[in-house]
């Protein structure tokens, strides 16, 4: 009895480390891209769907305009930008950027796809290898579209005052440096623009992430910064003012994670 409780003892030991590491650890951008150009194909067929109602809540809250040009950080595989592209009207400038090489070619593929269909693809990969990517963007850029490979932390390819709307949901917890994503989001907003950010909660409501972090990272898939060091208020807050944001307002928002096996 004394070895067992010893072991379990152990045990917790063992796991309070692991989880320590994987959510103080702050990767660089390189090992963040090489994590998520691995696990690109599985995020788009089984989570990105769960993002979708932060992403359209958030949308609404901005209110784009018919002519307003939008930016959308870290598009993902393209799951809600697709939504976006079948509603935008012509006028309305749409530009997606990701960090993974990987996660930009699908989201041109299901928004490409969906266009032409006339229909929401729900699974892209279906779609993957049946195009010449310089076809998908003649047509995206006719449809006012833009999809491309950027690192949030550093527009330099982006200039000032470009951007009416700028939304990013669920990423700002996950990049190196959430400061210089907050930093580059004011830089290119036009003057009395709008900026939208989602990050996930409290670690205690959050069991989905923190498992999906423990295994995911043991697994070597994906390489993800610390978490929930946004989950304060106030802290993001401060953020947001000391990079220029005027008018801020939080709101919280319960969404439904599905924990699932291999």
């Amino acid at each position: 009895m004394h070895r067992l409780r010893a072991l379990h003892s152990g045990l917790r030991a063992s796991l309070a480390r692991s989880f320590a590491e994987v959510t103080e650890k702050v990767p660089a951008t390189e090992n963040i891209r090489k994590g998520w150009d691995l696990y690109a194909q599985q995020y788009a067929n089984l989570l990105e769907s769960r993002t979708f109602s932060a992403q359209a809540g958030m949308m609404s809250e901005l209110s784009p305009k018919p002519t307003d040009s939008i930016l959308e950080m870290a598009c993902g595989s393209g799951y809600f930008s697709t939504f976006q592209a079948l509603r935008k009207p012509q006028t309305q400038k749409y530009k997606m950027v990701d960090l993974s090489p990987n996660m930009v070619n699908l989201a041109k593929i299901r928004v490409y796809n969906s266009l032409k269909t006339g229909r929401f693809i729900e699974d892209v990969s279906k779609f993957v290898g049946k195009k010449d990517n310089n076809d998908m963007n003649a047509f995206l850029a006719k449809e006012n579209i833009d999809i491309s490979v950027g690192d949030c932390e550093n527009l330099s390819d982006i200039h000032a005052n470009s951007y009416d709307v700028v939304i990013g949901g669920l990423f700002l917890h996950l990049v190196s440096s959430p400061e210089k994503v907050v930093r580059e989001s004011h830089r290119v907003l036009k003057k009395g623009g709008r900026a939208g950010f989602s990050v996930f909660g409290c670690k205690e409501r959050s069991l989905y992430f923190t498992l999906f972090d423990l295994v995911v990272a043991k697994r070597g898939h994906v390489d993800f910064r610390s978490k929930f060091h946004l989950g304060d208020e106030t802290k993001l807050t401060n953020l947001l003012k000391k990079e220029g944001f005027k008018n801020i307002r939080l709101m919280r928002m319960d969404q439904s994670f599905t924990i699932r096996d291999e």
